[in-house]
């Protein structure tokens, strides 16, 4: 979606120490969010590249998290099936909410007729569309409605006629961002499922957006910027390659890589030969193959033992 170059400087020798070469990328007002998902995938990626003649070149790859900016304010909302009876009514305090916020609104049984039970259920409804050949099909698409978070659910006798019935949802840090795009999308929805007995359940959509009403900028200096990247290896990737090697097998850097990025984890090749030495010098994996990016690493079966003096 987007390719653009910047040349930091000619042919130069560089002195001994640290140089720094400032650079700036505008990012589109129409960017995607980054997201990774069962058939969807957007990535961004910094890749930056040191041409050294006569010499292996150096390279680093860093991939930032872009999010979805959504300036228009936030407005309550509220919503009807259309049927006589039995009828609910869906307000929401909001139509735009952040990641890590509370989802709120109250449900009112406007008309009881014959329900049973109504219940209430967060989707995340993602489409991807592809081109290709394979076997015969030239073409192809994804939908998947995938349940996020709990169900609520109150039976008919808690549930009075036009009396409000508040309820809360809690939306994770890590939810995906409402985007539109080329080839895929993803959008957020409440949906109410009146329970009918004996009969076809009715049910109630009300879609609403995940995104970021303010984008708070701050200026990270390179060495806090150095012990970000370590805190989110540590915390993130870390669990991530003991899940990985959990079964006792040894694989090689390559492979973990490989498997990194299956789980949505974009962590450059280099980077992670380094975790995973770090890892070693922790006694927490060790080595049992050679090479490069082919040394092969598992699990420590038991923590090495500790000399005691006296």
């Amino acid at each position: 979606m987007l390719s653009t170059e910047i040349r930091l400087s000619g042919q130069t020798t560089v002195p001994t120490g640290t140089t720094n070469f400032p650079f700036a990328f505008d990012i589109p007002p129409n960017a995607l969010p980054s997201y990774q998902g069962k058939a969807a995938k957007v990535a961004w990626m910094i890749a930056a590249k040191a041409d050294i003649p006569l010499s292996g070149d150096l390279k680093q790859d860093l991939y930032p998290v872009v999010v979805n900016p959504f300036n228009r304010p936030p407005v309550p909302v509220a919503f009807e099936n259309p049927e006589v009876s039995p009828k609910i009514r869906l307000e929401l305090s909001s139509n735009v909410y952040q990641p890590g916020e509370t989802f709120e609104g109250t449900l009112v049984l406007l008309e009881a007729g014959n329900v049973r039970a109504v219940r209430l259920q967060l989707f995340l409804l993602e489409q991807a569309t592809g081109q290709g050949k394979v076997i015969g099909i030239t073409s192809g698409s994804s939908v998947e409605k995938m349940k996020i978070g709990e169900k609520l659910e109150w039976p008919r006798d808690n549930l009075q006629p036009a009396r409000e019935t508040p309820f809360q949802i809690p939306i994770s840090t890590q939810t995906a961002f409402t985007y539109t795009g080329k080839y895929s999308s993803i959008a957020w929805y409440l949906e109410a499922t009146l329970d009918i007995p004996h009969h076809g359940d009715i049910h109630l959509n009300a879609p609403f957006t995940i995104g970021m009403r303010t984008i708070p900028l701050a200026v990270v200096q390179p060495a806090q910027a150095a012990e970000l990247q370590e805190s989110e290896l540590q915390e993130s990737q870390v669990s991530m390659m003991v899940e990985i090697l959990a079964d006792g097998s040894a694989k090689d850097v390559v492979s973990v890589s490989n498997e990194l990025e299956k789980k949505g984890s974009f962590v450059d090749i280099n980077q992670v030969r380094s975790l995973c030495e770090r890892l070693v010098q922790q006694g927490r994996l060790e080595r049992v193959g050679e090479g490069e990016f082919f040394a092969q690493y598992r699990l420590r079966t038991a923590a090495p033992a500790q000399s005691a003096s006296t």
